[in-house]
């Protein structure tokens, strides 16, 4: 199929979604068990491949986006991650159904492509996930980002692998249905032996899979993103994945009813079961799908609420219980946060119980004794650009993601990426609460050292380039950096060795690198106009008296004595605001 008849072929079926056509499904009639799922591999091979790649991205920007404050990303069922169209250097197909466990495109180049199979992914969480078999988890040991859990399987899951991943509870259902759809459309490919934790070498469900994506299959029900997807794909390969049209077939299969005929005329499409939203934190920046960053201080109440649903909350971990305000403390200190989990909970009339998504907001403490560096402005550098004595943030050039503070804090740590930031014009404007700003401390052999500060302008450390690709912040150890601005707007910082800082889309990250990675452009302070005061105070739970601190637009202390007439920050315990002195 050529790319451009592909494009043809998506934009019809994103214009009007088709229906299943007419007798489909009539091949099914009257089966069950193995000859059903016998009835629908021969039904699977009217599809066409679909080149992976190029082609299947095309696909997934009609299936796989969705629309975050009137911009669309990446829906990506592996990370909360924003990754924003066009831009997908971060992310991989990710093949739900490992494509190593049948030998890859060399076992069966048709399985490799199918797009009930794949999906975007991120990176890191991909690599995490790996090979490994679905299960529910006796922990997190290697990754819980919020979405995707890799870790320990609890006795009797898992297929004898050691390690396994268990999905969100929102997508256990999805990957439920295409473990059944591949199964069925190929069952026939060379499955390995070494990789037999789901299926057997016959391609046949091992008992625990079966009784484990039963389970999954029917608590999350299919919804009108599934069908939307289902349509789409249909359009583009030719052939639909049967368990979303029709969910009865795994129970005609593996469950209830393996004995019992299907009969296409007394089983409709399956109708979508929606649940409902997650709740969303207001006063609090959208730093991923469903999550959410604030600054606190103060002992404060959060809110916790969505329409017409029961919330449920958990703050640092504890169980979740029924709450619509969760209370905060006051901060013991500037290295103080909390996570405030969240989720809602809705009963139909048949009293049918469906669960959101799960929401999270990390509040990290900000002293108002600290300028907030997260809402100044920042502006572009250029090749005239001096480093003394100013502050700037560092952003990846091709996707401008930032740096985070949240890093190297070992021998071979490296900088995180803390997001993207945001845009008025060619100033940005607003920047996440954990991420790094950085300051040249000039050197008498007039190179510099690093210093990496968090939005507040509290030290993190130096940059110490311990080895290639390896990096901590030290409190006093460094490794000295020449900086040289140039006239694209990318800055390019040369330590005194083991090369210059880049960003590693691929596993993203801001590190030392010899190779090349992707270059940095470090954006300067303008001042602190865009800043807000601080999200979340309780004025109540505030002292009427107490320190007042004046600060400049630029975040300087200053003396309130003799003070020019114009805009000044000032900063007292119940939180920050400007004032105008004329």
């Amino acid at each position: 199929m050529t790319d451009f008849l592909l494009a043809l072929i998506l934009a019809a079926s994103a214009a009007v979604a088709p229906e299943i056509p007419e007798g489909y499904y009539d091949s099914l009639d009257g089966r069950s068990g193995a000859a059903l799922a016998e009835a629908l591999r021969s039904l699977a091979e009217t599809r066409s491949q679909v080149r992976y790649g190029t082609a299947s991205w095309s696909v997934f920007e009609l299936t796989d986006v969705i629309d975050i404050n009137g911009r669309q990303a990446w829906r990506d069922i592996y990370s909360n991650n924003i990754v924003w169209l066009p831009d997908h250097a971060s992310l991989n197909i990710e093949h739900a159904l490992p494509k190593s466990w049948w030998g890859g495109e060399e076992g069966s180049a048709v399985a490799y492509c199918d797009l009930f199979n794949l999906s975007p992914s991120d990176q890191l969480a991909n690599a995490r996930k790996s090979n490994y078999p679905p299960a529910e988890l006796a922990d997190s040991r290697v990754l819980d980002n919020g979405l995707l859990r890799v870790g320990t399987p609890r006795p009797g899951m898992g297929g004898a692998a050691s390690t396994a991943f268990e999905p969100a509870d929102e997508y256990k259902g999805d990957f439920a249905r295409t473990y059944f759809y591949m199964v069925t459309a190929f069952p026939s490919v060379p499955w390995r032996d070494d990789c037999a934790y789901l299926v057997d070498t016959s391609g046949k469900l091992l008992s625990w899979a079966r009784e484990m994506l039963m389970v999954w299959h029917h608590a999350d029900p299919v919804d009108s993103r599934e069908i939307d997807r289902n349509n789409t794909v249909a359009a583009a390969q030719g052939n639909r994945n049967p368990f979303i049209d029709h969910p009865e077939l795994a129970d005609h299969i593996w469950g209830n009813l393996a004995s019992v005929p299907f009969k296409v005329k007394d089983n409709a499409p399956a109708m979508p079961t929606e649940r409902p939203q997650a709740p969303r934190f207001d006063n609090a920046r959208v730093t991923g799908v469903n999550t959410y960053s604030a600054r606190w201080w103060n002992a404060t109440e959060i809110p916790v609420r969505a329409d017409g649903c029961t919330t449920y909350a958990s703050v640092d971990g504890s169980p979740f219980a029924p709450a619509e305000v969760v209370k905060i403390p006051a901060a013991a200190g500037v290295a103080d946060s909390h996570l405030i989990e969240a989720y809602a909970v809705f009963n139909d009339a048949t009293d049918a119980t469906f669960r959101s998504p799960v929401a999270r907001l990390t509040l990290h403490a900000s002293d108002p004794a600290n300028p907030d560096y997260s809402a100044a402005r920042w502006q572009p550098t250029d090749e005239t650009e001096s480093p003394d004595g100013n502050r700037y943030v560092i952003l990846a050039a091709p996707t401008l993601r930032i740096m985070g503070a949240d890093g190297g804090n070992s021998a071979s740590a490296f900088m995180p990426c803390s997001g993207y930031v945001d845009f008025d014009s060619e100033l940005v404007v607003d920047i996440p609460a954990d991420a790094a700003t950085v300051r040249f401390e000039k050197l008498p052999s007039g190179a510099y050292r690093l210093a990496v500060d968090d939005t507040r302008g509290n030290v993190a450390g130096y940059w110490n380039a311990t080895a290639k690709n390896k990096m901590r912040l030290d409190p006093a150890t460094y490794t000295s950096v020449t900086p040289k601005f140039n006239a694209d707007g990318t800055c390019t910082l040369t330590f005194e060795r083991f090369g210059t800082l880049q960003y590693n889309a691929q596993q993203p990250r801001f590190l030392n690198y010899e190779s090349n990675q992707k270059p940095v452009r470090l954006y300067r302070l303008k001042d602190m106009a865009g800043a807000a005061p601080l999200p979340l105070p309780d004025p109540e739970d505030a002292p009427e008296e107490g320190p007042r601190i004046l600060l400049d637009l630029s975040g300087r202390r200053i003396s309130g004595a003799d003070l020019a007439p114009g805009i000044y920050i000032e900063v007292t315990p119940k939180g920050s605001r400007k004032i105008l002195l004329r």
